[in-house]
């Protein structure tokens, strides 16, 4: 588990990581090694979240948010 606040706590599995090239420059490795990470959070699913939390974390995270309540971070 994955304490993410006080007292709030998350499975590991709950998180999706996902790694790709990242554009821009970058010298040498820019084209050749996976670099970013994006971590996808399906908060709606998310049993370890009450439904008031997951209201909160949708609310507050809106703008990171898909229609499905899946947050993505980059």
């Amino acid at each position: 588990m994955i304490e993410i606040a006080n007292g709030i706590y998350i499975l590991e599995g709950a998180l999706v990581f996902k790694v790709s090239r990242s554009s821009g420059p970058g010298g040498q490795n820019v084209n050749k090694l996976s670099t970013r990470v994006t971590v996808l959070l399906d908060v709606g699913g998310c049993a370890s979240l009450s439904d008031a939390q997951r209201h909160r974390v949708l609310t507050r995270l809106a703008n990171r948010a898909d229609k499905n309540g899946v947050i993505r971070v980059v």
